[in-house]
């Protein structure tokens, strides 16, 4: 069964989506739209976590993600988890990061297309990886609501 909760914060109504066990995404306001809310302890638990987050609170995760995603993409995504609050990354520091734990090769604009389908945004970090030239690149949100992330976290060394 799916659930869902809204959440309104400073970048817009959030829709939190779960299962009975796991957390599979969190959409913009200008993604999909679900008109009801089918709220359940994962929905709740991550609600609290985005509350946290916006009110600058030690964040501690205490749920599991399930994002859905190709193996790459999912191995993009466990490195986001480990760019913390008010630091950023460049594409290419992920692709480095990438090649190191995988042993494999991969190109910069690959690492790009994986980041821009993370399903779960703010919990997996995806607004905390930015352009070689210290710019702002794509969001799934618009980069409206990446400069608001990157800014609420106190990161202004970046060309908004």
């Amino acid at each position: 069964m799916k659930y869902i909760q809204f959440y309104n914060s400073i970048i817009g109504t959030l829709t939190i989506l779960a299962d009975n066990n796991y957390l599979n995404a969190i959409l913009f306001d200008n993604q999909i739209k679900y008109t009801k809310e089918n709220p359940n302890k994962i929905t709740n638990i991550t609600a609290n976590y985005l509350n946290n987050y916006f009110n600058n609170k030690e964040i501690k995760l205490e749920i599991k993600l399930n994002p859905y995603g190709t193996e790459y993409q999912q191995n993009v995504w466990k490195l986001l988890l480990n760019v913390k609050y008010g630091t950023i990354k460049t594409y290419k520091d992920i692709k480095e990061l990438y090649e190191i734990k995988y042993n494999k090769k991969t190109a910069s604009i690959a690492i790009g297309q994986a980041v821009s389908k993370n399903p779960i945004p703010i919990i997996i970090p995806c607004h905390r990886i930015i352009g070689s030239n210290n710019t702002l690149t794509g969001y799934a949100g618009d980069l409206d609501k990446k400069e608001i992330l990157l800014k609420h976290e106190g990161i202004t060394s970046i060309n908004y």
